[in-house]
């Protein structure tokens, strides 16, 4: 899992279907949405970050951080399969 939605996804290794794909992702609207954070990006929103001890994180995000390049955790280029 990553920082951004666009950064939460499984590895490829596990190749999901289709429909289990689609249930992921409603389970992930459903957090984001618990959490506070904005569907689209998965990121905190401005009502989130507005609560009392995030003025700081509010700080960061306005100014365009922490995570504009992150670009996700290195993944190496093949999986070991489970088990081996």
């Amino acid at each position: 899992m990553g920082i951004t939605r666009k950064q939460d996804e499984f590895p490829d290794a596990l190749e999901l279907a289709p429909e289990v794909e689609e249930q992921v992702q409603e389970i992930m609207d459903h957090y984001y949405s618990l959490r506070g954070w904005i569907l689209e990006t998965g990121l905190p929103s401005k009502e989130k970050l507005s609560e009392p001890g995030l003025e700081e994180e509010a700080e960061e995000f306005d100014s365009g951080g922490p995570y504009e390049d992150w670009a996700g955790v290195p993944r190496p280029a093949t999986m070991p399969k489970w088990g081996s």
